[in-house]
């Protein structure tokens, strides 16, 4: 049985003190978590875009007081 894992994502390492099985289970758990946060981001981005496409360039608009 492996007690250690690693893992290079990226410039990451990870390090896990744990079977293969539970490993995979954090790794979905990460997964997820790293899909949610990009849908997350999306909606953001459409939202701003969407402000942007309706004010345009009207300074007057955007101006902070």
């Amino acid at each position: 049985m492996c007690i250690y894992m690693y893992i290079c994502i990226h410039i990451y390492l990870y390090i896990h003190r744990c079977g293969y099985g539970k490993f995979m289970e954090e790794r979905e758990e990460r997964v997820e978590r790293a899909r949610k946060e990009y849908e997350a981001q999306q909606e953001k981005i459409a939202h701003l875009q969407s402000y942007i496409d309706r004010f345009g360039a009207k300074a007057h608009v955007l101006k902070s007081p």
